[in-house]
């Protein structure tokens, strides 16, 4: 997960395509959890960018807690200090309320706005082109030790496509779906801000992890 600094020392979100996987990642997680009070610490861990709002650190401290890691603060899933933050650090926390929301509550938003908020998933093409680069990948490797080519050239092929099939060709399309919906999933986000003339209460008592099931079951915004 990616987390920057501005100069005021807030996290900012990272619109990266690895972030957004994670981000999805953990909000599939999070949904597992929907009959509890409150999140795994798996799962708070992973979401931590989205409650955490960071105060400026000296050069001491910065060094200190890079040799000394910190644990996390009692504070740490505090909501309240949304509201000073800037709409570019707003924004992505809405969009993971709209898309709790939307698994609690399927009945909160019109169809076409579940559909974006929605996982998404892998389709018959991408399958298929998924298990077409892992049969290649086999294949490549099985050639190796029939032929006994084990040469230092042969190897670092055979070594850069499966690394490259593993955490670039694979993933990348799914990624790229993911990326165009949390863009449009970002304008959902803008409409319901300004439908409640930028108010945060409504998301931040979705995003509470203490907030409790039968009420999220209910809610709408």
């Amino acid at each position: 997960m990616v987390l920057e600094h501005n100069q005021n020392g807030n996290v900012e979100h990272d619109s990266s395509i690895q972030e957004l996987k994670i981000h999805e990642n953990s909000h599939r997680k999070g949904i597992a959890h929907n009959s509890q009070k409150h999140y795994s610490q798996n799962f708070k861990d992973e979401t931590e960018w989205i409650y955490m709002v960071r105060q400026p650190l000296s050069f001491k401290d910065q060094i200190g807690n890079w040799i000394f890691p910190p644990v996390h603060p009692t504070n740490l899933y505090d909501t309240s200090q949304y509201d000073n933050l800037p709409v570019s650090q707003q924004l992505p926390r809405i969009v993971f309320a709209l898309e709790k929301l939307s698994q609690y509550n399927p009945h909160a938003f019109p169809k076409n706005e579940i559909e974006c908020l929605s996982p998404t998933n892998m389709g018959m093409i991408q399958r298929l082109y998924s298990n077409a680069l892992d049969l290649t990948s086999y294949y490549l490797v099985f050639l190796t030790f029939a032929r006994r080519d084990f040469s230092r050239n042969n190897l670092f092929k055979v070594f850069f496509f499966v690394t490259a099939v593993k955490y670039l060709l694979k993933p990348l399309p799914l990624q790229i779906k993911e990326m165009y919906r949390y863009r449009k999933s970002k304008q959902l986000a803008i409409k319901y801000l300004d439908k409640h003339h930028g108010d945060l209460s409504i998301f931040k008592k979705i995003l509470d992890p203490k907030a409790l099931s039968n009420e999220l079951h209910h809610m709408k915004i």
